[in-house]
């Protein structure tokens, strides 16, 4: 999708280049179309400055109750075999304001606790700034997108999606999905990382996996920020 979006938008604003803020699996999609041969030089070419915040990449180590609870259950290959066309936490329009009444009544307490869910919490929360996160997160996403985080978490890799075995096979010629390969990121694209040292989803030893494994020199590394997973 990020060659498509970046493409649009570059050709809505006449612009030659844009700066990419990403956040969480924004940057799933940059690592994963940077290491991507067929994507490397356009986003060479497009980007002039990455700023990550929150990268996902590996997911070892995450307690987020949220993902522990679907993976532990293995709920999202079940869920992705019998609603294959479904997507997880996407709502109508309707459910969607009913939302953020719910937040406004209970003055906040309801996003807090969906955000803590999946992100953790720490003493520099603010229920104002998490009232305007819910408003557009979480904002769903494709079942098999969330069968695919599942399968990072469950076998420790940052790789494509695992159709099995025999499926494996007639997609990428091997019976195990290829790994995203992050110290072949492409060259020319300056980065600055952050992470919250209260980060549930992406805990500090997946994080710093992700920098030993970047092999470009940074602008700026931080992981440190007593914050969750913004």
């Amino acid at each position: 999708d990020l060659h498509a979006e970046i493409s649009y938008i570059l050709s809505n604003t006449k612009q030659e280049k844009l700066t990419y803020v990403g956040w969480s699996q924004a940057n799933t999609q940059m690592l994963i179309a940077g290491v991507k041969e067929k994507y490397r030089e356009f986003m060479r070419s497009k980007v002039n400055l990455w700023i990550a915040l929150s990268p996902v990449a590996y997911l070892r180590h995450s307690t987020s109750p949220l993902l522990r609870l679907v993976t532990d259950l293995r709920l999202g290959g079940l869920i992705e075999k019998l609603f294959p066309k479904y997507g997880f936490l996407t709502g109508t329009v309707w459910l969607h304001r009913f939302e953020d009444i719910l937040c406004d009544f209970t003055m906040g307490e309801v996003c807090k606790f969906a955000v803590d869910l999946l992100c953790g919490s720490s003493l520099m929360d603010d229920r104002r700034m998490i009232e305007r996160y819910a408003a557009h997160f979480p904002a769903g996403t494709s079942m098999k997108d969330m069968n695919h985080y599942e399968q990072f978490f469950l076998k420790d890799v940052f790789a494509e999606y695992d159709y099995g075995s025999k499926h494996n096979l007639l997609i990428y010629n091997i019976t195990n999905p290829p790994a995203f390969n992050i110290s072949k990121f492409v060259h020319g694209i300056p980065v600055a990382f952050f992470a919250g040292s209260h980060d549930d989803l992406v805990q500090p030893a997946d994080y710093q996996r992700l920098l030993r494994e970047y092999l470009l020199e940074c602008l700026f590394s931080k992981g440190q920020f007593v914050v969750f997973h913004t």
